[in-house]
């Protein structure tokens, strides 16, 4: 039986959203772990991925926008034998950047998704620090100005054990993130996907 619960159709994601197809090649690749679920620990930021702990039958934890690194790491240190498994949003890293940074830095041994849309679609489609310059969105109707925030760049320069990006149409995927589960220490990988309400 699958860690996911929930079929892709059935998720409470806008048509189109590339979040159920994260959520199911996640379940994948945690269920090649052959893991007892009450070994597994999914930490959720705040954001449409924030929704996501329902749909996995193992431990969970929703904290607050931008401190999901904070609790995976305080989870891990505690229960060490937990495989601890962070899913955050473009945003979240954006308002947790420092926490970001110093979970690197100390190789806290968490498994980090990010589910990168580029823009903040839970609140109205505004942009985010990973929005690329000259992107129209809600709040950049001109374009954004600022220069794009590099999530897998500022993971590597901090020593993470394994950074990766790809797209979520990437056949690979289920394989990058059975090895990212694998990796030992900090490891992220930057999932680029669309916001089909905001931003694509």
């Amino acid at each position: 039986m699958s860690i996911v619960t929930t079929k892709r159709a059935d998720m409470c994601y806008c048509p189109g959203c590339s979040h159920g197809s994260i959520l199911e090649a996640l379940g994948k690749a945690i269920d090649r772990l052959h893991r007892p679920s009450h070994q597994v620990c999914i930490v959720s930021d705040i954001g449409c991925i924030g929704t996501a702990d329902r749909y996995f039958s193992c431990h969970t934890f929703h904290g607050l926008h931008g401190r999901s690194l904070c609790y995976a790491e305080g989870i891990k240190r505690a229960r060490p034998e937990l495989l601890v498994i962070v899913l955050i949003g473009d945003g979240g890293c954006g308002i947790g950047t420092a926490h970001l940074v110093h979970a690197t830095r100390r190789d806290a041994d968490i498994k980090v998704v990010v589910c990168n849309n580029f823009n903040f679609g839970m609140t109205g489609g505004q942009h985010s620090a990973t929005t690329p310059c000259h992107a129209k969105t809600t709040t950049t109707p001109g374009g954004a100005t600022d220069h794009p925030f590099d999530i897998c760049a500022t993971v590597a320069a901090n020593g993470a054990s394994f950074v990766a990006r790809h797209d979520v149409f990437d056949a690979r995927l289920v394989d990058l993130l059975e090895e990212m589960l694998r990796a030992p220490g900090f490891a992220l990988v930057d999932i680029w996907e669309l916001c089909t309400a905001y931003f694509v």
